[in-house]
This record gives structure tokens, sequence and C-alpha cells, in this order.
């Protein structure tokens, strides 16, 4: 077969490649050399001479046919292994881009992290406003509800926080922090050194998939507490409301049965059972404790939870609205606003909410935003006790768990 092969090669070959190089070929080959004619020169009979054309040529198609085939398959072999190289290539593109996103998860912070490296500074003289700037996404959007406008990007973001930056030896403490990995919710009171406990606030906070802070929503105690007042006020501006339509109470999905994590439990309580008028008592424990930052004393226990929630539950026309829920299972912070009927605007605010082990809520609180901007009476404690935020320290809470 391969001198065969070797002669469709070399009929393959240009005219003016030359008797020197088909005998060259030939020697290599160990075939038998050839005369001027390209017949070897043990073939110079008549008879063979005579058939010697028509036998080349004839080895020659078989060579040139063989040569092809085997073409054919060297085409076939390089693409199938262009395919395999690419099908890999792109295996190992997915895996790599896999494994970045899974190295990226593991290197940004998450969000309560980051509360406890910012926050816990204190927010007071001396804070290193560079390293705030840096944590935060050149499209931020802080939302400190004392004021009009939310500071926007981080020039703005600078500015804000230089107004707010406390005196020296007062400092802002953390108190509950959420867990959670891109959003969180924490709560904080600010403390004066050789005076006491100041203003107490919650703030809301969510990162972006590079682990920067994209927003915040900041809420402090309104100084003035309207109590009861605001039952009163609410009740008179719907007093011309219709009846609630209470939704027919259908099945309800298993986890929504029995919500067993913080923001499940929130999710319900702000959906389903406002909707239905359901018993919303039962998902809170027996010792809760539920700040509610518009009366003085936090309501205490099942029973005072249950009185407070049932007199808001029948004034018409005031809706709940959930607008952000942190991503935590133990503890969460929302951002929500209620809608008043027949009114222009709603009340802004933000919440956290910790749950026990089974479950239940053991601890609330909710700050609304106040309407004037900035407070009258937040304004002038900021200025005659800049160290409290508060014109009197406040008498302690049991949510004032931490410490200076």
């Amino acid at each position: 077969m391969w001198p065969v092969f070797a002669q469709g090669m070399l009929a393959s070959l240009p005219p003016q490649t030359g008797l020197a190089r088909q005998q060259r070929e030939h020697c290599v080959k160990g075939l038998p050399s050839v005369t001027a004619a390209g017949i070897p020169k043990n073939v110079q009979s008549k008879e063979n001479i005579e058939w010697w054309p028509t036998r080349t040529c004839a080895l020659n198609a078989v060579g040139l046919a063989f040569v092809a085939a085997q073409c054919r398959r060297r085409r076939a072999l390089t693409s199938l292994q262009v395919a395999r190289r690419d099908l890999l290539g792109t295996g190992l593109l997915w895996v790599g881009a896999e494994q970045a996103s899974a190295s990226e998860s593991r290197t940004n912070p998450t969000a309560p992290e980051v509360v406890k490296t910012l926050w816990a500074g204190g927010l007071s003289k001396g804070e290193d406003l560079d390293a705030w700037t840096a944590a935060f996404a050149a499209d931020c959007l802080y939302e400190d509800l004392y004021y009009g406008q939310p500071a926007t990007g981080r020039d703005e973001l600078r500015s804000l926080l230089q107004d707010k930056l406390l005196p020296k030896g007062a400092r802002m403490i953390l108190d509950h922090v959420s867990d959670g990995r891109s959003s969180c919710g924490f709560t904080w009171h600010i403390e004066q050194e050789g005076v006491g406990t100041g203003q107490r606030g919650l703030c809301f906070l969510r990162l972006n998939s590079s682990g920067k802070v994209a927003y915040v929503r900041e809420v402090g105690e309104p100084l003035f507490k309207a109590g009861v007042l605001t039952e009163q006020l609410l009740q008179a501006l719907t007093k011309d409301q219709p009846k609630k339509v209470r939704a027919p109470s259908g099945p309800s999905k298993s986890n929504q049965q029995n919500p067993r994590t913080a923001g499940d439990v929130v999710k319900y309580l702000y959906g389903d059972v406002q909707q239905t008028g359901g018993d919303a008592v039962q998902f809170y424990a027996e010792d809760v404790v539920y700040e509610d930052m518009n009366y003085e004393t936090p309501f205490v226990g099942k029973s005072a939870v249950e009185g407070f929630l049932n007199r808001f539950q029948d004034i018409e026309g005031v809706t709940f609205v959930l607008e952000e829920v942190s991503d935590g299972d133990q503890a969460v912070g929302f951002t929500y606003h209620i809608n008043i009927a027949g009114q222009p605007r709603g009340i802004r605010g933000a919440a956290f909410y910790e749950v026990n082990d089974q479950g239940k809520v053991k601890y609330v609180r909710d700050v609304p935003e106040s309407a004037a901007k900035p407070p009258p009476v937040q304004q002038a404690a900021r200025l005659l006790r800049p160290g409290l935020r508060r014109l009197q320290p406040a008498s302690p809470l049991p949510g004032d768990i931490g410490k200076a």
C-alpha cells in the first residue's frame, strides 16, 4: 500500500519538479530508479512500457483517493478536537466564573460586618470620613429622615456625615444588629459621658453586589411623644372612611401557616394578617418588648401588645406598606410607609423585629418620621444639647443593651 500512496503523492507534484526530484523520492522510499520518461529502469520491455502509464494512472488515482480520505479523517478528528477544546474551555470559563463569584462573596463583607466596622466608631469627632465614603457606593443614597432631602453620592454623604458627628465625649452605641448578608437593620442610642442616654433610633442598610453600601434609611426617635394622640388623630382623619372589607382567609402556604424566620413573620403580619384581619398577637412571645417610639414607654408582654395592635387595627383607611425587608433569619430591619386615606402623603419609617428560638417576636422597635423637616424639637435639642440630641437625658429602655 505504501508504494501506491507514494506514487500518488509524486503524481501530484508540479511538472517543474523534474527528474531529479522523482529519483530522489524513489530512492528515499526504496522504490526503483526512474528514467527520463518517469518509468522505472527495471520496466524497459515494450509490453511493460505500453501498460505502465495506464497502471501508473490507476495507482495515482487510488493514491489520491487515499490521500483525500486521510485528509477528511484528519479534518474530522481536528473538528472533534476543536469542539472538545471549545466545550472544555466553556466549562472552564463557567467553573471559573462560579469560583470567582463564590470567592467574591467570601471576600465581600456582610451587611452586619459593615455596620460593626463603621457605626461602632460612634460617629464622634475624629471619625475617619475617608473610610466611611470609601465603604459607600459612588451612587449611594442615604436617607436620614431628620432632613428634608437624602444625600446622594459620596460628596453629599461626606457633608451629611460631617453634620452628624457628635461632640467629644458623646458617641453612638449599637444595641441590636440583625443577621443577614446583603442587608440588615440595627438599633442604636447616643450616650454622653457623665450625662446619660440621649436620642435613640434605628437604621436599615443594603449593600450592592460589590459589598459597598448602596442605601441607608436612618430614623431618630421623635422627641415629642404624641402617644395616644396619634391614634386619635388617625381616627379623626379617617372617620369618613368605609368599613374595611376583609379578604376571605383562604388556605395559606405552609411557610405562612407557621412562619419561623423574622423575615417571614414580618411579611406575613403586614401581608396576609393585615388583609384578612387575622390574629396577629399569636406571633408574639409572652415576654415581648415592643418599643413604638411615638410612646414614652414600651409595651411589655403579650397582653399589652395585643391591646395596642387591636386599637390600630380598628382604624379605617390606614394601610401599612412594606418597602424593603432585610435578609436575616433571627432578626430583620425593614422600611415602610403608611398610607392614610384622603391625605396627600404618607408617613415613612423603619422598624426592627427579632424572633426567639420558637419563631415568636420577642423584640420590636418602630420609629416613624416626623412631619416637619427638620423636626423643631429635635432641631432645638441638637443646638442646646448636641451630645444628647435630647433636651433631657432619657430613662433607660429594655432595648438599650449596647455598652460604650
